[in-house]
């Protein structure tokens, strides 16, 4: 850790720092040192100066880096305190005393400062740095108390098919059928709408290895005008995680309710596990597999159990932009659970791909694409023209940037876009949804 983004963010600093100073040989002769990365030289330079020099702001910056990259983690964090007494939106000192603060393992207090940075404009490849330590306090953090995170979002936009409805007004001429008007509920319908969003998860660890998981979320979409299809759910989850920095296992139990209109629609109830594999300091490779009940209300022939396994790989790259890659596919079933209706289940299979970047250090854009087909079991609706077996092709795609104007608020404007080609017409439709949303994080 130390030799490593921490020299990074030490490095960029300095640099940026370094030129703005008056001349001043013995300065000068430590940033020479400096930049030939030999701290204890510098240190030695600096520190029988201190008794004369001490309050002079650039030279406790100095002598505070110098001592930091030495190994003397509380003369850094003295000389820096001096710096900031003086000058408290000096970014550079901030930030390198909240890097001695985490070599000292006050996690906690150096977690406070890197977000009091990260909040300043700085050049995003320190960011990137700071992004790298907070995510390793993070997991220290985590590893050693309970940790709460909440979150509560609000959202507004159009969508072009609030009802995924088909654009079609007559099924197909099939011999033997006639054609029939498709009731209005079923075609396409646009309409403008608002959302709500709120939940909050907690992890407990029992010891350096293991912890107990938990969380619980909310969400309600309403529609302008087209309130039949708002649409609600509430979903929990509590599992175990277990294993090492390099291999992460996890098992948990997961339920969830849908709601339309604010009348139940469908529960699912299901078991999730996960192994997570750091495959190089970059990258994760995972391995899935879900199983799950879903029973809809009133409409017990639709009733299926569902079980999905897969196969996904994330990778963060380095530079200024920091960019973070996925990829993911994976394969299912569901099994009907009234044989007489073969035409509620089906074999799945799909793939997904997206990543993100960050284009300013508050500003960072991502991009999401996804592929499923679904292959029914039988015919759709023989009774009414659709006899044969239903195929849909569905691919998504979405694009948008994460805004953090301030710490724990992200604004959020995004695209995105459905198109579910099915070779039965009443299932056959296209989505467009254009929308924005706030959240406000806690911890």
């Amino acid at each position: 850790m130390r030799y490593t983004f921490g020299t990074i963010l030490g490095a960029v600093l300095f640099a940026l720092a370094s030129h703005v100073s008056a001349q001043d040989a013995t300065l000068d002769q430590a940033k020479e040192i400096m930049a030939r990365r030999d701290a204890a030289a510098a240190y030695a330079l600096l520190k029988p100066l201190e008794d004369k020099r001490a309050g002079e702001p650039e030279f406790d910056y100095l002598l505070g880096i110098a001592a930091l990259d030495a190994g003397r983690g509380t003369e850094a964090v003295f000389a820096l305190e001096r710096v900031l007494a003086v000058n408290p939106k000096h970014p550079h000192a901030r930030a390198e005393i909240a890097r001695a603060y985490y070599l000292l393992g006050e996690v906690e207090t150096s977690r406070r400062e890197f977000e009091t940075v990260k909040t300043q404009p700085i050049p995003a490849e320190a960011s990137a740095t700071i992004q790298k330590f907070l995510d390793a306090i993070a997991q220290i953090q985590a590893s050693t108390r309970t940790v709460v995170l909440g979150y509560v979002e609000g959202a507004i936009g159009h969508d072009t098919n609030v009802n995924s409805g088909t654009a079609a007004t007559t099924t197909p001429a099939i011999p033997g059928f006639n054609p029939g008007v498709i009731s209005p509920n079923a075609r396409e319908q646009s309409d403008g709408f608002a959302g709500l969003a709120a939940g909050v998860s907690v992890r407990h660890p029992l010891s350096a290895s293991t912890a107990l998981v938990a969380n619980i979320d909310g969400t309600q979409r309403l529609n302008f005008s087209k309130h039949d299809f708002d649409q609600g759910t509430i979903s929990a989850g509590a599992g175990i995680e277990t294993g090492s920095a390099s291999n992460k296992y996890a098992l948990g139990l997961q339920a969830n309710k849908l709601y339309f209109d604010y009348r139940d629609y469908r529960d699912s109830l299901g078991l999730v596990g996960q192994w997570q594999h750091q495959v190089s300091a970059a990258g994760i490779v995972s391995v899935f597999l879900q199983h799950a009940q879903l029973r809809y209300s009133g409409q017990s022939f639709r009733n299926t159990d569902r079980t999905l396994g897969g196969l996904a790989y994330a990778h963060a790259f380095g530079g200024e932009r920091a960019p973070v890659a996925y990829a993911s596919a994976y394969f299912g079933e569901e099994d009907e659970r009234d044989s007489t209706r073969p035409e509620q289940g089906h074999r799945l299979t799909g793939v997904r791909v997206g990543g993100q970047l960050n284009v300013t250090p508050k500003i960072a854009a991502f991009a999401h694409a996804s592929y499923e087909e679904r292959d029914y079991g039988g015919p759709f609706a023989a009774a009414f023209g659709f006899p044969q077996s239903r195929l849909d092709k569905q691919t998504d795609l979405r694009i948008g940037v994460n805004y953090t104007p301030v710490k724990s608020w992200i604004i959020t404007p995004q695209l995105a876009y459905t198109d579910n080609r099915s070779n039965v017409s009443l299932t056959d439709f296209d989505r467009v949804q254009a929308f924005v949303t706030v959240r406000r994080e806690f911890r």
